[in-house]
Protein backbone atom coordinates (compact mmCIF):
# COMPACT_ATOMS: atom_id res chain seq x y z
CA UNK A 1 0.00 0.00 0.00
CA UNK A 2 2.77 2.45 0.88
CA UNK A 3 4.53 1.78 -2.42
CA UNK A 4 1.37 2.69 -4.34
CA UNK A 5 1.16 6.01 -2.45
CA UNK A 6 4.79 6.80 -3.26
CA UNK A 7 4.32 5.98 -6.95
CA UNK A 8 1.12 8.07 -7.08
CA UNK A 9 2.85 10.97 -5.32
CA UNK A 10 5.85 10.85 -7.65
CA UNK A 11 3.52 10.74 -10.65
CA UNK A 12 1.71 13.88 -9.47
CA UNK A 13 4.88 15.87 -8.71
CA UNK A 14 5.41 17.18 -12.28
CA UNK A 15 1.78 18.29 -12.40
CA UNK A 16 2.12 20.17 -9.12
CA UNK A 17 5.38 21.84 -10.16
CA UNK A 18 3.98 22.81 -13.57
CA UNK A 19 0.73 24.05 -12.04
CA UNK A 20 2.47 26.39 -9.62
CA UNK A 21 3.87 28.58 -12.39
CA UNK A 22 0.90 28.61 -14.74
CA UNK A 23 -0.68 31.60 -13.02
CA UNK A 24 2.20 33.69 -14.37
CA UNK A 25 1.94 32.52 -17.98
CA UNK A 26 0.50 34.91 -20.53
CA UNK A 27 1.30 38.21 -22.19
CA UNK A 28 2.25 41.30 -20.20
CA UNK A 29 2.43 44.89 -21.42
CA UNK A 30 4.87 47.42 -19.99
CA UNK A 31 3.79 50.56 -18.15
CA UNK A 32 5.49 53.11 -15.92
CA UNK A 33 4.02 54.23 -12.63
CA UNK A 34 5.07 56.29 -9.61
CA UNK A 35 6.71 54.49 -6.71
CA UNK A 36 4.55 55.03 -3.65
CA UNK A 37 6.07 57.72 -1.44
CA UNK A 38 8.89 58.58 -3.85
CA UNK A 39 9.54 62.03 -5.30
CA UNK A 40 8.72 62.15 -9.01
CA UNK A 41 11.35 63.23 -11.49
CA UNK A 42 11.16 66.55 -13.30
CA UNK A 43 14.30 65.74 -15.30
CA UNK A 44 13.64 66.09 -19.05
CA UNK A 45 13.00 62.68 -20.59
CA UNK A 46 12.26 61.07 -17.23
CA UNK A 47 8.89 62.42 -16.19
CA UNK A 48 6.03 59.97 -15.74
CA UNK A 49 4.30 61.10 -18.92
CA UNK A 50 7.46 61.00 -21.05
CA UNK A 51 8.46 57.53 -19.90
CA UNK A 52 4.94 56.19 -20.33
CA UNK A 53 4.90 57.55 -23.88
CA UNK A 54 8.34 56.04 -24.59
CA UNK A 55 7.40 52.60 -23.25
CA UNK A 56 4.12 52.60 -25.17
CA UNK A 57 5.81 53.68 -28.42
CA UNK A 58 8.35 50.87 -28.07
CA UNK A 59 5.57 48.31 -27.53
CA UNK A 60 7.48 46.65 -24.70
CA UNK A 61 5.97 43.35 -23.70
CA UNK A 62 6.81 40.11 -21.97
CA UNK A 63 5.40 36.75 -23.03
CA UNK A 64 5.67 34.17 -20.24
CA UNK A 65 5.22 30.71 -21.69
CA UNK A 66 4.28 27.45 -19.99
CA UNK A 67 7.25 25.18 -19.52
CA UNK A 68 9.52 27.91 -18.20
CA UNK A 69 10.33 29.93 -21.36
CA UNK A 70 9.81 33.65 -22.03
CA UNK A 71 10.12 36.17 -24.87
CA UNK A 72 10.82 39.76 -23.86
CA UNK A 73 10.33 42.54 -26.42
CA UNK A 74 12.34 45.41 -24.93
CA UNK A 75 11.71 47.94 -27.67
CA UNK A 76 15.24 47.62 -28.99
CA UNK A 77 15.69 43.87 -28.90
CA UNK A 78 13.98 40.54 -28.47
CA UNK A 79 15.41 38.48 -25.61
CA UNK A 80 14.46 34.89 -24.90
CA UNK A 81 15.26 32.47 -22.13
CA UNK A 82 14.00 30.69 -19.05
CA UNK A 83 11.96 32.01 -16.13
CA UNK A 84 11.17 30.87 -12.64
CA UNK A 85 9.52 32.20 -9.49
CA UNK A 86 11.11 32.15 -6.04
CA UNK A 87 8.88 33.74 -3.42
CA UNK A 88 8.03 37.21 -4.76
CA UNK A 89 10.97 37.19 -7.19
CA UNK A 90 10.42 36.66 -10.90
CA UNK A 91 13.75 35.50 -12.28
CA UNK A 92 14.66 35.54 -15.96
CA UNK A 93 17.80 34.06 -17.52
CA UNK A 94 18.30 35.17 -21.10
CA UNK A 95 19.89 32.66 -23.45
CA UNK A 96 19.08 34.34 -26.77
CA UNK A 97 19.49 37.98 -27.86
CA UNK A 98 17.92 38.99 -31.19
CA UNK A 99 18.12 35.39 -32.40
CA UNK A 100 21.74 34.88 -31.33
CA UNK A 101 22.55 32.38 -28.60
CA UNK A 102 24.22 33.69 -25.46
CA UNK A 103 26.95 31.37 -24.22
CA UNK A 104 26.24 29.91 -20.77
CA UNK A 105 29.22 31.71 -19.22
CA UNK A 106 27.72 35.08 -20.17
CA UNK A 107 24.17 34.31 -19.00
CA UNK A 108 23.03 35.80 -15.71
CA UNK A 109 19.83 35.97 -13.72
CA UNK A 110 17.71 39.10 -13.96
CA UNK A 111 15.58 39.37 -10.80
CA UNK A 112 12.37 41.35 -10.87
CA UNK A 113 9.65 41.61 -8.22
CA UNK A 114 6.11 40.28 -8.37
CA UNK A 115 3.75 42.97 -7.10
CA UNK A 116 0.65 42.54 -4.98
CA UNK A 117 -1.62 42.54 -8.04
CA UNK A 118 0.54 40.06 -10.00
CA UNK A 119 2.35 42.71 -11.99
CA UNK A 120 6.06 42.17 -12.64
CA UNK A 121 8.20 45.12 -11.55
CA UNK A 122 11.60 45.54 -13.23
CA UNK A 123 13.19 48.13 -10.95
CA UNK A 124 13.97 50.42 -13.89
CA UNK A 125 13.67 54.19 -13.32
CA UNK A 126 13.73 53.95 -9.50
CA UNK A 127 16.19 56.86 -9.33
CA UNK A 128 13.45 58.97 -10.91
CA UNK A 129 10.75 57.91 -8.44
CA UNK A 130 9.18 55.66 -11.07
CA UNK A 131 9.07 51.95 -11.84
CA UNK A 132 8.57 50.01 -15.02
CA UNK A 133 6.11 47.18 -14.56
CA UNK A 134 4.57 44.55 -16.77
CA UNK A 135 0.83 44.07 -16.39
CA UNK A 136 -0.87 40.87 -17.54
CA UNK A 137 -3.36 41.28 -20.37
Amino acid sequence: MKRAHVIFGVALLPLLVAGCGTKYTGEYTADVRPIEGAELSTKPGYTLEELRDKVAAENRRLVVKPGGRFVWHTGGSVNEGTWRVEGDAFILREDTYNGTSITPGLQKDRTWTIGADGEIITGSYEEHGLEECYVKQ
